[in-house]
């Protein structure tokens, strides 16, 4: 599976959304509990959300011009996972790891693994 890990895609993105003064640096812990940017992702309004969901495609290195929509859908390997639509009509799945890591693959990837949001037939081609 072709993945892309966008690394601080989650601390770049959510980290902007709230501006504080500068304060101490303390040592952040090696990796969060995937609940907590669970709960951030979550939390976001939809357009941030996809927002974030764009980023992720496109530091992955997949084509997307942006994101129109997005739904959850079933976890992959227990990690949650959403179906980003993008403008020109491809759909990626963007996977949430416990650390905070986004991965992306197309659900045609992920057939054999979970079951994939249905969608029009011929709607994979150049992916």
């Amino acid at each position: 599976m072709k993945t892309g890990i966008a690394t601080a895609l989650i601390f770049l993105i959510l980290g902007g959304c709230h501006q504080s003064s500068p304060q101490k640096k303390e040592a952040m812990p090696a990796a969060r509990a995937t609940d907590d940017y669970l709960k951030r992702i979550t939390g976001l309004p939809p357009k941030q959300r996809d927002a974030v969901f764009f980023r992720a495609i496109d530091d992955a290195g997949f084509d997307c011009q942006g994101v129109k929509g997005s739904e959850a859908r079933a976890a992959v390997q227990g990690y949650p996972a959403w179906v980003a639509h993008c403008i020109d009509g491809r759909d990626w799945v963007v996977i949430l790891e416990r650390n905070g890591l986004v991965q992306v693959a197309t659900p045609a990837q992920l057939r054999g693994a979970q079951p994939a949001p249905s969608k029009a037939p011929g709607n994979e081609a150049g992916q």
